[in-house]
């Protein structure tokens, strides 16, 4: 009797614990974090040590007042596992406070007949790879919450589960069985902090379950000699390692670059001295992949071995993102028949950087941000040099086109800024935007005839760019208008001609344009701010097209002209020409005009006639006073050779 006294007390007390720590589990949420001796074991769990779920970092629900527990029945390291004995319960452990990249989850787990389980790996809240067993199979979901096969399963068995992942990519593993490779994470997520687990129906038992971090690779340095040796090292390259080309002249050779680094460890394609490696002959190049870099190659003496492309951000289906050209030359590497492009941007977030583009005589745009979706690209372009581009009929001297007139109507955020454009004949233009968004800023265009033309699209900046006189007089031009919503502000422009466009053109439109037309979007909605435009023979245009005889009859909508400077050269254009009077809000503002034709302008508030105190200097460049109202007008200074370019080339 005292025995059976002494036991109930201490099983009374036995099952209030239980009790409590079933209903207070998710309550009481400690992040554990359990790194062992091991630099790489974030934490293991085997059940064995006596500890509840809660104290080891576990929390999750309670069903009907029923939770997942530590069971004996069954294990497969020793006496215990995790217990889900109904349906609907859940259990989660975060590891780690921040999320760590290079992570492998590993798990036991069984699973009776016609049974359910879900495992995730997330960070915090949001689900990096989501995984189920279920109707004999190992799947994984999508971004469309699609279930895709990983491996069938055997119920009722203790099965070993693992996930590596790193760089926005997993690795799945069944019995130490590579199932599946490099599957993409969900949302792009490459941080994981939380192991997760679901009961969707009968039980489930989880045992051994550990997560460590993937032990680091050193970079490494691969030195090629030969397209076989350069193949081979793209296929074995890592984050962080780098492929050294060696001097010379590479023949007849087809790169395709494809591989994943990590934005802290890139993977570099490079001369092994900048300028020394001549690709040559019929060549092209392919980059396709994460965070990808090529350095210092010289592209001269060839042409592209491809239908279209000389470079291209893609292979196949997979595009690049993340990747980057750099310090690297092409140089009359033209087509003797047919069209070409030099540089094809596909995919997102890529840099074409401190390079020449020089002698482009094939046909074609020499570079163009393709967009096969409304997606926008995020690309920058920028401290380039583009020279010596004769007019050559299709596409002729157009260096830059971003987009196409199919999602000209979706933003590209494409930016184009800090580039030379020199000793060009672009006929109507030199960069060509059909997209909205993006911003063309701080470039300098000498002897480069031709326009920035907004050709279709909406939202876009042009600012602070130099145009300077053009290389043919009837060429010459400016900044071309047509959309809605964009600004031009900060802009030197100086002598546009007659026989040319204006420095300022704003179109007139047509009222059935759609994508895919080609047609002419009505103007509206345009600021033009803090301008400087000297000696031009046209300097404002208004209603380029306008034609009632046509369609193009939608006349310009809401102008605001603010702090510009006009200074004319006694041309009898009018400063502001008006082909078709624009309609709506016209708004003038602290401007100041001088040395021209003011028939329309006269008594106008906002607008002064008198002199800007611009005056012109020994470098041909017109410069305000330091007492100019509008002084603060010039941002910067045009851009020199020496800025823009590869470092080994030579450009003073």
């Amino acid at each position: 009797m005292k025995n059976v006294l002494f036991v109930l007390p201490t099983l009374l007390i036995f099952l209030i614990s239980v009790l409590c720590a079933c209903h207070n589990i998710g309550v009481e949420s400690t992040p554990v974090n359990e790194i062992s001796n091991s630099e790489t074991l974030m934490f293991y769990d085997d059940f064995e040590d006596g500890k509840d779920l809660q104290t080891l970092g576990y929390t999750g629900n309670t069903k009907d007042g029923i939770s997942a527990f530590i069971s004996n029945e069954m294990s497969t390291s020793g006496e215990h596992s995790i217990s889900f004995p109904t349906a609907g319960l859940n259990l989660r452990k975060k590891f780690d406070e921040n999320g760590r990249t290079g992570v492998s989850a590993e798990w036991n787990v069984n699973v009776p007949t016609t049974g359910s389980f879900a495992t995730n790996l997330m960070q915090n809240s949001s689900s990096v790879v989501r995984t189920i067993l279920f109707s004999g199979n190992w799947y994984y979901y999508n971004e469309n919450a699609e279930r895709v096969l990983l491996s069938p399963y055997s119920y009722n068995e203790w099965i070993n589960l693992k996930i590596t992942l790193d760089s926005g990519f997993f690795n799945a593993y069944i019995n130490d069985s590579l199932v599946a490779e490099n599957v993409p994470t969900l949302a792009g997520l490459s941080k994981v902090n939380t192991i997760y687990y679901s009961l969707g129906s009968k039980t489930a038992y989880v045992d051994d379950i550990r997560v460590d971090l993937k032990e680091p690779d050193l970079p490494k340095d691969f030195f090629v000699t030969s397209q076989v040796e350069l193949t081979e090292a793209i296929d074995s390259a890592l984050p962080g390692d780098t492929i050294t080309m060696k001097n010379g002249v590479w023949n007849n050779i087809d790169i395709i670059f494809k591989a994943n680094g990590t934005a802290q460890q890139q993977i570099t394609l490079r001369a092994e001295t900048a300028g020394a490696v001549i690709i040559s002959g019929s060549s092209s190049m392919r980059i396709a992949g994460e965070h990808l870099v090529i350095d210092g190659l010289n592209f001269k003496n060839g042409s592209s071995s491809r239908s279209l492309h000389l470079i291209e951000f893609r292979d196949g289906q997979t595009v690049a993102n993340n990747c980057r050209i750099t310090n690297i030359s092409i140089s009359n590497f033209n087509k003797p028949n047919g069209t070409d492009v030099w540089v094809g941007l596909f995919g997102s977030h890529n840099r074409v950087d401190h390079s020449l583009f020089e002698g482009k005589e094939s046909e074609s745009v020499l570079m163009i941000v393709w967009r096969s979706t409304p997606d926008a690209n995020y690309h920058i372009i920028d401290h380039n040099h583009f020279k010596d581009i004769p007019s050559i009929g299709l596409g002729g001297a157009t260096a830059i086109r971003i987009g196409d007139g199919t999602h000209a109507l979706s933003s590209s955020y494409t930016t184009v800024e800090s580039n030379i454009f020199e000793n060009m004949l672009g006929i109507g233009k030199i960069v060509n935007i059909k997209s909205g968004g993006n911003t063309i800023r701080g470039n300098t265009f000498i002897k480069a005839s031709g326009s920035i033309c907004i050709r279709q699209g909406n939202n876009n900046l042009i600012e602070g760019n130099y145009i300077l006189p053009g290389l043919q007089d009837n060429y010459t031009g400016g900044i071309l208008i047509i959309g809605e919503n964009h600004i031009v502000r900060n802009n030197y422009i100086q002598g546009t001609r007659q026989r040319g466009k204006a420095a300022i053109v704003l179109y007139e439109g047509e009222p059935n344009n759609h994508p895919g037309k080609g047609g002419y979007y009505p103007t509206k909605n345009v600021t033009i701010e803090n301008n400087t435009l000297v000696d031009n023979d046209k300097n404002i245009l208004i209603g380029q097209y306008y034609d009632p005889n046509t369609e193009m009859t939608i006349p310009v909508e809401n102008i605001t002209y603010k702090r510009n400077a006009i200074v004319g050269n006694n041309t009898t254009i009018p400063i502001i020409e008006s082909l078709d009077a624009p309609i709506g809000n016209i708004l003038y503002e602290d401007n100041i005009f001088y040395n021209g034709n003011f028939t329309g302008l006269e008594g106008i508030e906002g607008i002064q006639i008198e002199d800007p105190l611009l005056t012109i200097g020994q470098d041909s460049l017109y410069h305000y006073a330091p007492n100019s109202p509008l002084r603060d007008n010039i941002l910067s200074p045009p851009l020199q050779r020496s800025e823009v370019g590869p470092t080994w080339v030579n450009q003073n």
